[in-house]
């Protein structure tokens, strides 16, 4: 390849060679993936469709709820006077879940992981007092200056099966209302 051609080509074949080289397929299939339509969000719009979508679950299970208007803050909703974190994150190629930004600051009472694989919908619930700091990757530099920088903060992967240490002790496949509810009941009362 010359130095004056076109990069699109040059990029596309890199795209294809680094997809094909992939150790897992991806199971985010177009017309297939009951969920697929949430890839086509950018991740802002994922973040606030989760923290939305939590708001209005709780709204029709009777809670008082309250959005944060889109402010940047610890808390992005209050469900009665619990202020909850909503990380949303669609399944990546391994099966596991990204979720970024978590900030070691005590202003959030509880963290909501919302997590979509292609056919199926996660929720996990941890108190801010059983989040493992100090065995979650840190990002960044929680210093004033750069506490907000994109993806500064902490970083809470997991995958949804037994062998995984990072996991939320409270968590699970959800298919109704009541099981989110359920879970969050359950992250309340610290039961296993």
């Amino acid at each position: 390849m010359k130095q004056n051609e076109n990069l699109d080509e040059l990029l596309l074949t890199q795209i294809q060679h680094t997809k094909d080289s992939a150790k897992q397929p991806d199971k985010w299939l177009p017309g297939i993936s009951k969920f697929y339509k949430i890839k086509e969000l950018s991740i802002d719009e994922r973040g606030r469709n989760g923290q939305e979508f939590i708001q209005t679950i709780f709204g029709i299970a009777g809670y008082r709820t309250q959005g944060d208007n889109g402010k940047q803050g610890d808390w992005d909703i209050k469900i009665n006077n619990w202020r909850i974190e909503v990380k949303s994150a669609c399944q990546d190629r391994t099966g596991k879940f990204q979720h970024e930004s978590l900030h070691k600051t005590n202003n959030y009472d509880f963290v909501f992981f919302l997590d979509i694989a292609p056919d199926d919908i996660y929720f996990a619930c941890v108190k801010y007092e059983d989040i493992p700091f100090d065995k979650i990757h840190e990002r960044g530099n929680e210093t004033k200056r750069f506490k907000r920088a994109t993806g500064a903060g902490f970083k809470y992967d997991f995958k949804y099966d037994d062998n995984n240490q990072n996991l939320p002790k409270h968590n699970g496949i959800v298919k109704t209302i009541d099981d989110i509810v359920n879970i969050f009941k359950n992250c309340l009362e610290n039961k296993n």
